[in-house]
């Protein structure tokens, strides 16, 4: 016996795309980032490519940490040049969406455009964020 749930879903693996997939709820935000974490942990491109594309059909909402985590997943599955261009689309960032792109640019070994990310943020902000001094400073070290 199907639980409503079970019900509610059908997916179509054929092409393996996350927008091949029907559903009579909406995923939120919070499971789109658990998602292209997901992806990103993997370097399943095509799979957050999916997820992407699923976000703008639907017209969903994408807030700081939604776009951070498709900046992420980009960085992560070597497309730092869509990383940046998704980045440089969103007007509100918080610490974690710099820092993701701070150390994005350290982990494929541009320490030059990390340091540029970091003066533009701390000419933006006033002030320095303590979280690059524990993910991307590390990551900047490492490229060289």
């Amino acid at each position: 016996m199907k639980n409503s749930a079970e019900e509610d879903v059908s997916v179509s693996y054929e092409n393996g795309s996350f927008h091949d997939v029907e559903v009579a709820w909406q995923p939120n935000n919070a499971t789109l980032v658990t998602v292209l974490t997901a992806c990103s942990s993997l370097a399943g491109l095509h799979n957050g490519e999916s997820i992407n594309q699923f976000i703008h059909e639907q017209g969903i909402y994408m807030n700081v940490s939604l776009a951070t985590a498709l900046v992420d997943m980009y960085a992560k599955c070597r497309k730092i040049n869509r990383a940046k261009q998704l980045f440089d689309l969103r007007e509100e960032r918080d610490a974690i969406s710099w820092n993701v792109m701070i150390f994005a640019y350290g982990m494929h070994g541009d320490a030059v455009a990390a340091f540029e990310i970091f003066q533009l943020m701390e000419n933006l902000r006033g002030q320095i964020l303590s979280l690059f001094w524990d993910f991307a400073l590390p990551a900047c070290v490492q490229s060289y």
